[in-house]
């Protein structure tokens, strides 16, 4: 914060207390009074939590992570920071995620279901759970840029939701923000459609790409900035080893483009060249174990060996049959953490955050 911040805050922490006393600032002559216009802001700790950060901190990490950005990533980086900062007096940033996982990544992340009050069951005039008057509301009034990660994972309609709740928000300030798409707040949406799609149960391909947020009538509000490439490759050094993850990306590549494979009674079938295959002997957990985790007992207390590498699976029976496998080549006793399963449905009845 800075000191004409740190003043008002004081000023409305001081108020509260002579309140408490039948008293109040006004009953003192030449005590400064805390500006009308911002008592809400300054007693909204969702707010406060936000003007928190330590700019001189942020700066710093700033100023160490920009020189690392390619011409892609800068020309993007420039892009948006010419429309945020037309407004000189907001100053808040809100990250969200389609996701739990994604949004332990962000500084200060939150799902997106859980900040904006998204349902979970969607339906063409859904509305997000904020109430006009609430403190949730205010940040949002007070954001100056939205970043939503993972976003090619969320409906169509969840996007159709915050628009409409926006809109009705903005209005608090002008009737004019319920004409501008989510209400004339900058948004910017990241993520890969060939990567992370939504998942809808027994829903087909067509269905699926009918839901994605960009079959959707706001979509055309959305200017499309794109990275192409790969910085993973970036930070390989062993020449041999490049080349290998070369190879391995374009054809990943081109899977994701629909360049190669062959359409079979609907279905695309691509066959995996053997240069990107284990071939498996007799018992092929363990050839996998092997290959992706070579001597696991001498490195399983190296955090940085299972950041390094990961074993996918498309059936949670695979996944678990290779947990058990690894863990009981690992000498340690295990530790079962439970988890729910599943979430309550019916907004009626859903008091805590999705999160």
């Amino acid at each position: 914060m800075t000191d004409e911040e740190l003043q008002i805050f004081c000023l409305i922490e001081i108020e509260k207390l002579l309140q408490a006393n039948g008293k109040s600032l006004r009953d003192f002559a030449g005590m400064p009074l805390p500006n009308v216009n911002l008592v809400s802001q300054f007693s909204n700790s969702m707010v406060l939590r936000e003007l928190e950060y330590d700019i001189s901190v942020m700066l710093e990490e700033h100023n160490s992570n920009f020189p690392k950005l390619n011409e892609e990533q800068k020309s993007i980086y420039d892009r948006i920071i010419h429309c945020v900062t037309k407004k000189e007096h907001r100053r808040i940033v809100i990250n969200v995620a389609s996701s739990g996982i994604a949004s332990l990544l962000l500084p200060g992340g939150k799902t997106a279901h859980s900040m904006f009050g998204i349902p979970i069951e969607l339906n063409e005039d859904t509305i997000c759970r904020i109430s006009k008057d609430s403190p949730k509301a205010d940040l949002i009034q007070l954001a100056e840029l939205i970043i939503w990660d993972e976003a090619p994972m969320t409906n169509k309609l969840a996007f159709k939701a915050l628009d409409r709740s926006f809109r009705d928000i903005m209005t608090l300030i002008s009737v004019s923000y319920k004409d501008l798409p989510f209400g004339g707040k900058i948004i910017v949406l990241g993520g890969d459609f060939q990567q992370v799609l939504l998942a809808i149960p027994k829903a087909s391909h067509a269905e699926i790409v009918l839901a994605s947020i960009n079959s959707s009538i706001l979509w055309k509000h959305f200017e499309v900035l794109t990275l192409t490439k790969d910085m993973r490759l970036e930070s390989v050094t062993n020449q041999s080893n490049l080349k290998e993850l070369k190879r391995f990306f374009d054809w990943i590549l081109q899977i994701g483009e629909g360049r190669i494979g062959t359409i079979i009674n609907e279905k695309l079938l691509v066959q995996i060249p053997n240069e990107f295959l284990i071939f498996p002997s007799d018992n092929p957990i363990d050839d996998i174990i092997n290959a992706i985790y070579p001597d696991i007992v001498r490195n399983f207390d190296d955090t940085g060996f299972f950041q390094d590498r990961a074993i996918l699976a498309l059936k949670v029976e695979i996944v678990e049959e290779i947990n058990d496998h690894i863990l009981q080549l690992l000498p340690r006793t295990e530790k079962e953490y439970l988890s729910a399963d599943s979430i309550c449905g019916s907004d009626a009845y859903c008091e805590v955050d999705v999160d």
